[in-house]
């Protein structure tokens, strides 16, 4: 198989079993500014592909025993799950995105996000200083506004998943 064929074949797994978001996280005692972070996950009941992308792009491999949870849980396969984030998901999906089919919108706005992340502190962080004399740590409302804009538009195509799906034919 070729380097082209296999990385169309991970694109249409995350097109049907993949899921290509951004996740916010508002300040806390943890940290003083929200946090984006773009990320990738995959689920399947075969190790196969989601072993190709761990091995390949890094991340988290987890695997779930789903037996005995549930009504509805007898006889469930073992679930192989992959999960990547911030760069490393960039570079898994700066790969596959000539070659999704569905997800091609979610997978251009977490780019977007990772090319905003990628300007740097002078222009993504607030202009005053903090206590210590140096550049203060905090977004700019104008980074946080923007980042918050593009987390917005990925829930949005999220919650309209179901309806109205377009494909993309090459």
């Amino acid at each position: 198989m070729s380097e082209s064929e296999l990385l169309a074949y991970i694109a249409g797994v995350l097109d049907s079993d993949g899921h290509i978001t951004i996740k916010r996280m508002h300040p806390n005692g943890e940290h003083k500014s929200y946090l984006f972070a773009e990320t990738v996950s995959l689920g399947q009941t075969s190790p196969i592909v989601v072993d190709l992308c761990w091995k390949r792009w890094g991340g988290r491999r987890i695997v779930r025993d789903r037996n005995g949870r549930g009504k509805h849980s007898k006889n469930l396969s073992v679930m192989y799950e992959w999960c990547v984030s911030d760069r490393k998901a960039c570079a898994a999906i700066s790969a596959v995105v000539p070659f999704l089919r569905i997800k091609t919108d979610q997978a251009n706005i977490l780019l977007k996000l990772r090319e905003h992340k990628n300007l740097g502190y002078k222009e993504t962080r607030n202009k005053k200083s903090d206590k210590n004399g140096g550049r203060s740590r905090l977004l700019s409302d104008e980074t946080v506004q923007y980042r918050t804009s593009l987390y917005e538009q990925i829930r949005a195509l999220h919650d309209n998943s179901g309806k109205n799906k377009q494909t993309r034919m090459a």
